[in-house]
């Protein structure tokens, strides 16, 4: 444990010095917003999504009152529903849908809240690691895999019970690799055999979140894959919105979200929210170009 524990002292404080210029630069973007009258986006017709990723002891209120503040800005749906809307066409309010990634059992805590506000999440999970109780193997897949603390994770009990009340269960692949480093084999076996295991354990698993978000993180032929593999969606941490499909949408949809932390400060959030929303067209339905 003492390497771990080494680890994450060795990033803490890089990550503290970006956290203080982040919020510098969205405490500055959000003054140029407000006075140019560009905050009006926040009420534009669209589909926004949001990604977390822990939602820790001490964050549960924050992010109660995250949720509490964005639903005055926002009409809370499902996952499925927000795609139904992107399909349809149906986007008469700015709609949004939460999901969480990595399938952590302290997402419990974000599930609950979820409940209290009338609304459902998804949650992308690798099979390999739900339920796992072996410590190393739990240590081994923080570091390499998620490069964040040692937590514990959902069991397909706690799977079963979400389901039950509601909300939906994406994959994330069987094991979290970068799916570019992958040759193809590899690569279909991840895809494809977690979505079997949630569909036989869940009747789950029409969607997909791929690992660590970014467009270089995946090869071309992701969304031919995904298609093939029976994936309605694809999911990113690339930030943007969506707004209705046109002729040039592909089958397979690549969702961006934003990528959120719990304890941002809710304006930090609407400045993203209301950047992406501004700038949102029928390109933001394309795969981004690797």
């Amino acid at each position: 444990m003492s390497d771990f524990s080494t680890y994450i002292d060795h990033t803490s404080s890089d990550r503290s010095l970006r956290a203080r210029i982040r919020g510098s630069v969205l405490n500055t973007m959000g003054l140029v917003q407000r006075a140019s009258g560009a905050r009006q986006h926040l009420k534009r017709g669209r589909v926004h999504v949001l990604c977390f990723h822990n939602i820790f002891a001490d964050e549960i209120e924050p992010f109660r009152r995250m949720v509490s503040a964005l639903s005055k800005h926002s009409t809370f749906v499902s996952f499925s529903d927000a795609v139904w809307r992107i399909d349809s066409g149906k986007l008469d309010a700015p709609f949004l849908a939460f999901s969480f990634d990595d399938g952590m059992r302290n997402n419990l805590r974000a599930a609950a809240v979820l409940e209290e506000f009338g609304t459902r999440g998804m949650f992308y999970v690798c099979p390999s690691i739900v339920g796992e109780k072996d410590l190393h193997k739990i240590e081994i897949f923080c570091r390499n895999r998620l490069h964040g603390p040692l937590v514990d994770f959902l069991d397909w009990a706690d799977l079963e019970s979400l389901v039950s009340r509601g909300h939906e269960i994406g994959s994330h692949t069987m094991s979290h690799h970068r799916l570019c480093q992958l040759d193809q084999d590899a690569l279909r076996d991840e895809l494809s055999t977690s979505r079997l295991v949630l569909a036989d354990r869940l009747d789950q698993g029409a969607h997909f979140a791929w690992p660590y978000g970014s467009i270089r993180d995946i090869p071309k032929n992701l969304g031919e894959l995904a298609k093939t593999t029976g994936y309605r969606t694809c999911a990113s941490a690339i930030r943007g919105c969506h707004v209705a499909r046109s002729e040039t949408t592909p089958d397979v949809l690549c969702i961006r979200r934003e990528n959120v932390q719990a304890t941002w400060p809710i304006e930090h959030l609407l400045t993203f929210l209301c950047r992406s929303s501004g700038s949102a067209n029928s390109e933001s339905n394309i795969w981004p170009s690797l």
